[in-house]
């Protein structure tokens, strides 16, 4: 999800204001590729 908006042309803080999480994890996620960030561990539990 991070990276297709990242494709869209969104820039870091408009994908961290859109999914809710921030900004440095997003760019972390861009830089390595990866698409979807780990579920929060409230979610899981």
């Amino acid at each position: 999800m991070i990276l297709n908006l990242h494709q869209q042309g969104l820039t870091v803080s408009a994908i961290s204001r859109e999914t809710g999480i921030d900004r440095k994890t997003v760019r972390k996620y861009i830089e390595r590729g990866l698409g979807h960030a780990p579920q929060a561990a409230a979610q899981q539990g």
